[in-house]
């Protein structure tokens, strides 16, 4: 996850301010993540996942280090395609077009999940006890998807393209189905469970992942899916802007009764969205807010004076940072 943010973040600003730095730090990157690849392949996977073992849902049946998970291959995928986007005539792009192609195929043939014939999800991981369905992963899966065969649709077969473009609508049909309006404005609970009656609980995304919900149905809508959105993108940003309260993102949107600041990840992740969709204004104050209270560039993971949880600076929530930045660079100059 860190190197596909990173590589998004690094490539983005190379494309306005041609540093060298920024090159060389994205091609490192390509490099790790390309033999990543190769090793997950020889142990008959395409994806990527996370350096620590994990057990993603609390129920004992903890993952192994390096175990693929769904949203770390779609941010990794999203860092490899605006690399291309940026380094069009560089050696890694035939290799990273192969991975594009397998990852895709793969994950569209063994992580997608019908519910009802007209709408379906795809799964946290390939490990069957994670087979649930979050929003954020399902829909920043779709997302990046679309933008793979928008782009490099050369590389599938008309018939492949029909199947893998069916399965991302149904993924996105389910994304619809599941909104939850609140005066308005689309949310989503971070599990849809099967039983319907437990999604009466309450278990609301904080801020980094609705935001990530927003990404990937903007980068559906972007890249010419076709699904009906009830929702416009301005809806998308005024639900991001429940989350300011008094000149501070909080971790979940101000109708709910938490009143936990948000992660510096969530903070990252809005500043992204808010860029992408040309909110710069917006942008720039959640830049402003990691410099006044997370200590940009010494980040901390909570606020400097939310003395209850400081919380060390690790390279995933800086890695947020970055490919918010990134965006915020490349919106910018548009």
């Amino acid at each position: 996850m860190t190197y596909g943010l990173l590589l998004s973040g690094e490539s983005l600003s190379f494309s306005k301010y041609y540093s060298a730095e920024d090159k060389i730090r994205s091609e490192k990157a390509v490099s790790w993540l390309l033999k990543k690849f190769k090793y997950q392949k020889e142990k008959g996977y395409r994806g990527w996942g996370l350096p620590q073992a994990w057990d993603a849902f609390g129920d004992g049946s903890v993952n192994p280090p390096d175990h693929p998970y769904s949203i770390t291959t779609a941010i990794v995928l999203q860092g490899l395609l605006d690399y291309l986007m940026v380094f069009p005539d560089h050696a890694f792009n035939s290799e990273i077009e192969k991975v594009l192609k397998e990852t895709v195929t793969y994950w569209c043939n063994n992580l997608f999940f019908d519910i009802d014939g007209e709408t379906g999800f795809f799964s946290y991981s390939p490990f069957s006890g994670d087979r649930y369905f979050c929003p954020n992963v399902s829909s920043m899966v779709c997302g990046v998807f679309q933008r793979v065969i928008h782009d490099y649709g050369h590389l599938f077969s008309s018939k492949e393209l029909v199947k893998i473009q069916g399965v991302i609508d149904k993924a996105v049909k389910g994304i619809i189905e599941n909104v939850i309006y609140l005066d308005g404005l689309p949310f989503w609970q971070y599990v849809v469970y099967e039983n319907k009656e437990s999604n009466t609980r309450t278990n609301a995304n904080d801020l980094v992942h609705h935001g990530l919900i927003l990404w990937g149905v903007g980068e559906y809508r972007r890249y010419s899916g076709q699904v009906n959105i009830p929702w416009s993108s301005e809806h998308e940003i005024l639900s991001l802007d429940l989350f300011w309260e008094n000149n501070g993102l909080k971790n979940v949107h101000i109708l709910q009764q938490n009143k936990l600041p948000a992660k510096l990840w969530g903070v990252g992740m809005a500043m992204a969205v808010y860029s992408r969709q040309g909110n710069i204004k917006s942008a720039t104050r959640c830049l402003d807010l990691l410099i006044k209270n997370y200590g940009l560039p010494n980040m901390s993971i909570y606020p400097l004076n939310y003395t209850k949880r400081r919380g060390l600076p690790n390279s995933r929530h800086n890695s947020y940072v970055l490919f918010g930045i990134g965006h915020l660079i490349k919106s910018s100059f548009e």
